[in-house]
């Protein structure tokens, strides 16, 4: 679908470039007329090209692309440090507790108490 949408608007482009290069050259710009002529051998280009690729696929459940499996390995990967993060946090807000009750820190740090959270 999509690649019919890129050829039909390439070709709209197309058309309009060289009914311009022409509606140019009829008034005498010259220059005018040749720069919309390489512009509409461009899209001439274009719209070939998109006539000739492929369309785009759905990627199957069965196959996952290697792009879909870099970026769950990625997010793993996040998650992974998302939870450290968590972990460092909770520590020094246990640490900034007992430091801010004058409180001398047990080696084994227990949660501060509910009315912290």
């Amino acid at each position: 679908m999509l690649n019919t949408v890129n050829f039909l608007f390439s070709l709209l482009v197309l058309v309009f470039l060289v009914g311009n290069a022409f509606a140019r050259r009829a008034e005498g710009h010259r220059s005018a007329s040749t720069v919309a002529l390489v512009l509409a051998a461009f899209a001439l280009v274009v719209c070939l090209w998109n006539y000739a690729s492929p369309g785009v696929s759905a990627p199957s459940a069965s196959s996952p692309s290697g792009d879909a499996v870099r970026v769950l390995a990625r997010l793993d990967s996040l998650d992974a440090h998302v939870r450290a993060l968590r972990q460092d946090i909770d520590v020094v807000q246990r640490r900034v507790w007992y430091l801010t009750r004058g409180q001398e820190q047990p080696e084994v740090l227990q949660p501060p108490p509910d009315s912290l959270r």
